[in-house]
């Protein structure tokens, strides 16, 4: 009975339930187009109406009452069949669960939104397919989705839910014991999902939080530039604030001056992000491999947020500009000689420049640890060997497509296996117990053929591989180090132990192969158990490794797929490139990097953009000073000095605090990997010495300005 079922009958908390099954890779044909779909699901009956997929064509309650009913997505409709007419049309089927099935389209869906963790661009119907679908020992890609009559009831129903092994397995089949159920409400599906094995890759909660934290420093770094640079060209104004307050102008309404400017220049900079953004979308999608579509402008809540945002903006970069532009005196005014550097004011604005070394000093040394750690990636030690690896399906004729690949001179050796050592190897957990044990140890699993281990260069640590000359080999199991040590052997103590993988295969330890990275050097390498593959079961053997001679791949690569297609027309051919795949394991950290450069020198820029405003004003507020050591015999470089020393201390100073935070922030980022480089004391200060100089440089142009003006333009006035 599926476990859908039995939630509807036996829970009166259950309004209605349905399961989905994610297909692995199958290929699809309508017609001549025949491609490899990586969105295809099996689903109930009445998956349609209750997720509440919107049905362009057909009926949501019946589209998959029937066995060998479809529903397709508009896009794919569009891809195979040229227009989205396509309701009674005809489909092939060939990929697992299920080998080969035909189908007929009963019903066009849209397209699912991209910020749903539901993908799928076909659904087929679970009907006829109760041998694969209602085994509750087939450990599966299976989920099942639930609605509740009231979402108070979550509680009581994962408490209800501890029942199911009691009483639909027999009190002697220990399976039940292996069964535990904890429901997640969908809200949770992107950010928070604990399964291990969901629709969609869940995100990154802590990145999240760390890329609106640093949204919002860039907005107060920008706040604090525009301060800056307000105060700085406030000594410009002084006549124009001076004419105005003769005019009868009041003191309230030369602030609203100021502030209508500032919210004219936010308004023109809202302006210039929307279009920004609407024109950088796909460029950064190429970068970050993420994709954001601008719907969400549209909401309400959007709006509401957008205003309350440029408010706080307008106030926190306006606000002080204001206040100080106001104050000035009449007369001095008119004179040019209002003095608005007062000592607390000079205080606050220096502080703020501190502020903002501190976080690009932050960032410039994270950026470099990152690379490094990315360095290290890229050059660890994996304990298999991949480089002139790729991988394609299993052929319809294998032995037919064997003695093709045996023709290729560019071809080294080949073997199949059910999953690939790199990024596949963790999608098939199993439980393993000793012989007459109880306790179960969970394992990663895979089934290989004889000479696997060879044609991927894994060493062993004791024992053999399998041999396809013994008989007893069909039931011998392969396992790794870990997996030894998390039994408490030896390697060679490991050898000859009888095991019990998933319940129903038992077996003698025959090998023990050196630890190897199946799911990169983020996480640790789990205990893994391989077992031989038996020739007449396909899905024991989705992957066929071919081991390229160097020089020769492209060439090599083209033939294996001439040879595929002759051999498998109704399926589209695929190729995984094994460096390649390894190196999505780490695409998360790729875009992480990514985005912590650009957020960096977003920081640096209006970092100097901070330093070159204040040693401005800074220039301009000792204008007369210069002018009278110039007189006094100061050259240009005692000059350059006097105004680039306090911003270069106060750059230096920055990374007193800067330093020790990026230490504790790279610290818990690299605590995240298993496998991780050393955070280095020679890296942060490096990164510090680069935000000095780059402050050195900001300052520079402006000193360098007062250095060599002529002092009768400072003291002609006097």
């Amino acid at each position: 009975m599926p476990l859908g079922l039995v939630l509807r009958e036996d829970f009166s908390q259950v309004a209605e339930a349905t399961r989905f099954w994610r297909a692995f890779r199958p290929s699809l044909k309508a017609g001549e187009a025949v491609h490899m779909e990586e969105a295809f699901l099996w689903a109930d009956p009445n998956s349609i109406s209750m997720m509440g997929f919107e049905v362009v064509q057909g009926s949501a309650e019946s589209a998959l009452r029937h066995p060998n009913t479809l529903a397709i997505s508009e896009s794919a409709a569009l891809r195979y069949f040229g227009h989205t007419q396509v309701i009674g049309q005809e489909m092939h089927y060939v990929g697992f669960p299920a080998s080969e099935w035909d189908f007929t389209i009963t019903a066009v869906l849209a397209d699912p939104p991209q910020n749903t963790h539901f993908r799928y661009d076909f659904i087929g119907s679970l009907q006829g397919m109760n041998d694969f679908s209602e085994s509750w020992g087939s450990l599966k890609p299976l989920w099942t989705y639930v609605r509740l009559y009231d979402k108070s009831q979550a509680g009581s129903f994962a408490e209800a839910l501890k029942i199911i092994p009691q009483k639909y397995f027999h009190p002697n089949d220990q399976r039940g014991e292996e069964f535990a159920f904890f429901p997640e409400h969908i809200s949770d599906a992107h950010l928070r999902s604990g399964a291990g094995n969901t629709m969609k890759n869940i995100g990154d909660p802590s990145l999240l939080r760390l890329l609106s934290m640093l949204g919002v420093l860039i907005l107060v770094m920008v706040c604090v530039n525009f301060i800056n640079i307000s105060i700085a060209r406030s000594v410009t104004r002084q006549k124009e604030i001076g004419v105005r307050k003769v005019l009868g102008a009041r003191r309230v309404q030369v602030m609203g001056q100021v502030l209508a400017e500032v919210v004219v220049s936010v308004a023109l900079a809202t302006a210039l992000a929307f279009l920004l953004a609407y024109l950088l979308k796909r460029p950064f999608k190429e970068v970050t491999g993420l994709q954001f579509e601008l719907d969400f402008l549209l909401e309400p809540r959007f709006g509401f947020t957008l205003l309350a945002v440029l408010a706080i903006l307008v106030l926190g970069a306006g606000l002080y500009p204001a206040l100080r532009l106001a104050g000035f005196k009449t007369l001095p005014s008119l004179a040019g000689k209002v003095f608005v550097g007062r000592k607390n004011s000079v205080s606050l604005r220096q502080g703020l420049i501190f502020f903002q070394c501190a976080i690009s000093s932050i960032l410039v040394v994270a950026v470099l640890v990152i690379q490094d750690q990315l360095a290290y990636i890229q050059n660890k030690e994996l304990g298999v060997e991949i480089d002139q690896m790729i991988a394609i399906p299993y052929s319809d004729t294998p032995e037919l497509f064997a003695a093709e690949l045996d023709k290729l001179p560019g071809v080294e050796g080949y073997i199949h296996s059910q999953r690939l050592p790199v990024n596949t190897m963790n999608r098939d957990g199993r439980v393993l117990r000793k012989v007459g044990d109880e306790d179960y140890l969970e394992v990663q699993s895979a089934f290989l053929e004889p000479g696997f281990l060879d044609i991927y260069e894994i060493e062993l640590a004791a024992g053999r591989s399998f041999n396809p000359l013994t008989q007893s080999d069909t039931a011998a199991f392969v396992i790794n180090e870990k997996l030894a040590a998390e039994m408490g052997w030896s390697p060679q103590e490991a050898l000859g132990q009888r095991l019990v993988w998933s319940e129903y295969q038992e077996g003698e330890v025959v090998g023990v192969v050196k630890d190897f990275h199946i799911l990169g050097v983020r996480y640790a390498i789990p205990p893994l158990v391989m077992l031989p593959t038996y020739e007449q079961r396909n899905w024991q053997r989705l992957f066929l490794s071919i081991k390229l001679v160097p020089g020769m791949e492209a060439a090599t690569q083209l033939a294996i797929q001439r040879a595929w297609q002759r051999h498998n027309p109704d399926r589209e051919f695929s190729l995984i490139e094994m460096p390649l795949s390894y190196a999505q394991l780490h695409q998360n950290d790729q875009t992480f990097a990514r985005l912590i450069l650009f957020f960096t020198v977003l920081a640096i820029a209006i970092s100097s953009l901070g330093l070159f405003a204040l040693s401005a004003y800074s220039a301009e507020r000792k204008r007369r000073e210069i002018g009278i050591r110039k007189v006094l015999g100061s050259n240009a470089w005692q000059i350059i000095q006097s105004i680039g020393r306090p911003f270069i201390l106060l750059s230096l100073s920055s990374l007193l605090i800067a330093l020790p935070a990026a230490w504790w922030w790279m610290e818990g980022w690299l605590s995240e990997f298993a496998y991780r480089t050393q955070l280095q004391p020679m890296t942060l200060v490096l990164g510090g010495m680069l935000m000095v100089a780059i402050s050195l440089v900001s300052v520079l142009r402006e000193s360098l300005r007062a250095g060599w003006v002529n002092p009768v333009k400072f003291l002609r006035e006097e």
